[in-house]
């Protein structure tokens, strides 16, 4: 978390060494009890350039959340995707008519990925990392999963083809 510091002659948040904040105050206690009015509020004053009325501490940190939202979403829809594929590919006792529903998911999660990424630009630098931790929440998922039916003989690492299969289209391995 970025503590915050307010410039005295502007009124404008800058960064400052790390000191937990804890917002105060009536826009504090708005956002705690009423979190779409105090947006509204934040927003209207952003708008009318009232600098002083703006809750900066508490925007900036809804700005981050919003990256981290994004970024959490595009890793759980890539989890399941690696899910599905790992089940598709280890378990021997599918039935077809199961390989082809998981299969039409992989599709819908793979879109869904990329209209992230679409919406999302500075998602694409994460890549690798949101990869990684997708891989190692869908493996024990996968295993959760299979290991009622059988025992899978799953890698520990994506050493499969799942990898290339699971990103979303246009987005490199």
């Amino acid at each position: 978390m970025i503590a915050i510091q307010r410039d005295r002659d502007n009124e404008v948040p800058t960064a400052a060494p790390a000191i937990p904040y804890r917002p105060s105050g009536p826009a504090a206690d708005l956002y705690a009890s009423d979190a779409y009015s105090w947006a509204m509020q934040q927003a209207d004053a952003l708008r009318r350039g009232d600098l002083k009325a703006v809750d900066w501490d508490t925007v900036i940190e809804e700005i981050e959340s919003v990256g981290r939202s994004e970024k959490n979403s595009w890793e759980s829809l890539c989890g399941r995707v690696l899910e599905h594929l790992l089940a598709i590919e280890f378990w021997s006792r599918a039935i077809d008519k199961v390989l082809r529903h998981w299969a039409r998911e992989v599709m819908y999660f793979r879109r869904r990925m990329a209209d992230v990424l679409d919406r999302n630009p500075g998602l694409k630098g994460q890549y690798a990392a949101m990869y990684a931790s997708a891989w190692r929440s869908a493996r024990r998922a996968a295993v959760d999963r299979l290991t009622e039916y059988e025992d899978p003989a799953m890698p520990k690492e994506d050493e499969t083809r799942v990898g290339s299969a699971a990103a979303a289209p246009g987005v490199p391995v």
